[in-house]
């Protein structure tokens, strides 16, 4: 996308957005996590402000991060599918939120003892610090780099059975001053940068208050959430997301199609796509809204066809009806899948003098076909909703993502290759 091509989207003001990202826990079941506030302080405390320490240390050292619940799930989903993911179903998967303590802390970090003065509590945001590329991309499409606030809407957790587990956490983007909207580019740099390498810190709410802390990632502050002092040191990793958005005023359908495609495939203007990319899946139903799926990600785009910016009234809610409660879940489900097929396939590789133990390898592939079999009858679904649209994405991301091929080779070689052992 050159910069003429992007001069009609680049400022367009965005009226409403939401950020998923999904991170993958390996080797966490349906018991959840067990994390409890007091843990944050004997791990990596990099993400946290120094003056948390304390009370974490003393006045909610016992209390729990994380508190099991159900999740709201769309009613037009198959009844199996919907318990599996709300989290009713919980021999195979279970469903968790921060509690409301830990949920403060992510929020405004802001957890004293009781003995602090009112005057000494200093409630506090995340900001998001553009690289220097990232900031002369904006001014390249005239855009004058701002301070930006990231917001942690929401941060839970989905369990599985598979040990193929997925925290998810609904971010947004404001400017730091709380003034208007983000434009598109500004959006999109923001995305990209929490979907790979992002700069966080905290500043003061109030202006005069202490100076914030020291950058971190956002990936950090997540797996110390989940695994307390045992969350491995912080490493560069790609996290996938959906994006959702809507503009204030209209978008052609060219300009939303390209807008999704570099939000789905985590580019930035830098990249000149061609026109045939491939490895991208679209769903484009109505004029009005349309989807691209691709393998680091999906989005969203809503523009309204009216110049006033008015949308029609199943359009005005779309974020907590039809995206949290049917399209994320869809997401959702495929990235477990995604990420249980390339676990396994990734226990399935062996070295050659271990291979030699023949009773071993036997255990170890029936272990694998035994997986595989069990994760067809309860994980994967062809279909998932009684609603043609919901179909539609559910393919979508069935073919971006490679399930069916890799599903069909997976079971294929572990099947070959025991029978080979067993000849």
């Amino acid at each position: 996308m050159t910069t003429d091509s992007w001069s009609k989207i680049a400022s367009e003001m965005v009226a409403d957005h939401e950020i998923h990202l999904f991170y993958e826990f390996d080797g966490l079941g349906v018991e959840g996590p067990a994390t409890r506030l007091g843990d944050l302080v004997d791990g990596n405390t990099d993400w946290l402000p120094g003056d948390q320490v304390t009370a974490l240390r003393g006045r909610y050292h016992d209390e729990k991060v994380w508190e099991k619940t159900t999740a709201d799930v769309g009613g037009d989903f198959y009844d199996h599918l919907r318990d599996l993911v709300a989290g009713r179903c919980e021999e195979l998967a279970t469903f968790w939120r921060l509690t409301a303590q830990a949920l403060r802390l992510v929020g405004t970090a802001d957890l004293y003892e009781e003995s602090t003065p009112r005057e000494s509590r200093i409630r506090k945001r995340l900001a998001l610090t553009l690289s220097k590329e990232g900031s002369e991309r904006l001014q390249a499409h005239g855009i004058a780099p701002r301070p930006l606030s990231i917001k942690l809407d929401s941060v839970t957790l989905h369990a599985f059975s598979t040990q193929t587990s997925f925290a998810h956490v609904v971010a947004s983007v404001r400017p730091l001053d709380g003034q208007g909207f983000v434009t598109a580019l500004e959006l999109l740099e923001a995305q990209v940068a929490l979907a790979r390498i992002n700069k966080l810190s905290w500043r003061p709410v109030k202006d005069g208050q202490p100076n914030g802390t020291s950058p971190f990632g956002l990936n950090l502050l997540v797996r110390c959430l989940v695994q307390g002092a045992t969350a491995a040191p912080p490493r560069a990793e790609r996290t996938r997301s959906y994006t959702f958005v809507a503009f204030a005023k209209p978008v052609s359908p060219e300009d939303s199609d390209r807008f999704g495609l570099y939000l789905a495939r985590h580019y930035t203007t830098d990249y000149a796509v061609a026109p045939d990319i491939a490895g991208v899946e679209r769903v484009r139903a109505f004029e009005t809204v349309r989807h691209t799926i691709a393998l680091e990600g999906a989005a969203t785009i809503i523009s309204p066809t009216d110049p006033s910016g008015s949308l029609p009234p199943f359009l005005e809610d779309f974020s907590t009806n039809t995206l949290h409660q049917h399209y994320v879940p869809i997401a959702l489900l495929a990235l477990h899948e995604y990420g249980f097929l390339v676990n396994r396939k990734t226990r399935s590789i062996m070295r050659y003098e271990d291979a030699k133990d023949i009773d071993n390898t036997l255990q170890n592939l029936g272990r694998l076909r035994s997986d595989s079999l069990i994760f067809r009858v309860c994980f994967r679904f062809s279909q998932v909703s009684h609603i043609t649209m919901h179909n539609e994405l559910n393919r979508a991301f069935r073919a971006a993502l490679g399930l069916d091929r890799m599903l069909h080779e997976f079971h294929t070689d572990i099947t070959e290759i025991e029978a080979f052992l067993r000849a």
